[in-house]
């Protein structure tokens, strides 16, 4: 049996049963995409993410780009579970023949990225690769309550941080010759090329409590909420789109499945999480006082 005929979760039930478990874990191993520890001085998050070039290194979109998205592709992961960044570790591995110039273009991203989550690159390793791969460990202290997948409660919302949709649209212009209009390509590429993490947003929502439940939304929307529903044994009823109304008239125009585009993007790093109907007018209004994004 080959690996591509098991899949990513099959996989992580394999490992599950190879390897032993931290009993000082505070998060369910197979279950989060982080490790979190409590030490004498709070709770810490570890987490790690890889980015190749044969897969991730899109048509047009540079080398400084893929290291940076591969930081904020970590931050957003350290932002679902309510912590601060404190430090990155990256591994690179390159071709012999690669270039000087490309070479530097992946360290200027790197801290690039860490820079704008005021944190530094503080270490890491170099080897040699038959293509660029970038690997980085991210790791920081929980603002005030740890956030995991597993807690969402029937009846509580669930609450998303930005629009969807960008991010299919732009898969589907640069890998399949789809084309756009010069301001919906404009979006749809800086989705993709550069994106943000949400970790102001996660640092508001452990500061505050009353979330039940949260992921970052790198695998796509449905993808995580069919992690949070797995996790939490419940089931979700989407009542309102996530999508921009400019982005809904496009897709009319051109036929577009609209339901597609928003659910199996990915790779929009925004948070999905679920919260108490008792919580959420705070959480709203902390939000809005920071001018931040929240759609339920």
């Amino acid at each position: 049996m080959k690996l591509s005929e098991l899949g990513e979760r099959k996989l992580i039930e394999l490992i599950m049963g190879l390897i032993r478990v931290n009993p000082k874990s505070l998060l369910k191993l197979g279950m989060d995409d982080a490790e979190a520890i409590s030490l004498s001085d709070g709770i810490y998050v570890f987490n790690t993410d890889f980015v190749a070039e044969s897969t991730d290194l899109l048509p047009g979109m540079t080398y400084w780009q893929l290291a940076r998205k591969c930081i904020v592709a970590n931050v957003a992961d350290l932002a679902a579970k309510g912590a601060e960044v404190e430090g990155f570790l990256a591994s690179v591995a390159l071709p012999p023949d690669f270039s000087v110039k490309s070479f530097e273009e992946i360290f200027k991203g790197l801290d690039q990225g860490a820079a704008e989550y005021n944190s530094y690159l503080i270490g890491g390793d170099l080897g040699e690769a038959k293509e660029a791969v970038i690997s980085v460990t991210a790791f920081g202290k929980v603002r005030k309550t740890l956030i995991s997948r597993a807690g969402a409660k029937e009846g509580d919302l669930v609450v998303v941080t930005g629009f969807f949709g960008w991010n299919t649209l732009a898969f589907k212009a640069l890998l399949e010759g789809l084309e756009l209009p010069n301001t919906i390509k404009e979006k749809a590429l800086e989705a993709v090329f550069m994106p943000k993490a949400p970790l102001q947003e996660g640092l508001i929502l452990s500061e505050l409590g009353g979330v039940t439940s949260a992921i970052d939304s790198s695998d796509g929307l449905y993808i995580s909420l069919y992690h949070l529903s797995r996790t939490s044994n419940v089931g979700f009823l989407i009542e309102r789109l996530p999508i921009e109304d400019e982005l809904v008239k496009f897709l009319l125009r051109r036929n577009l499945d609209i339901i597609e585009t928003v659910f199996y993007g990915g790779e929009e790093f925004h948070l999905v999480f679920t919260v108490s109907p008792s919580s959420w007018e705070r959480i709203k209004r902390a939000f809005m006082s920071e001018r931040l994004r929240a759609i339920p």
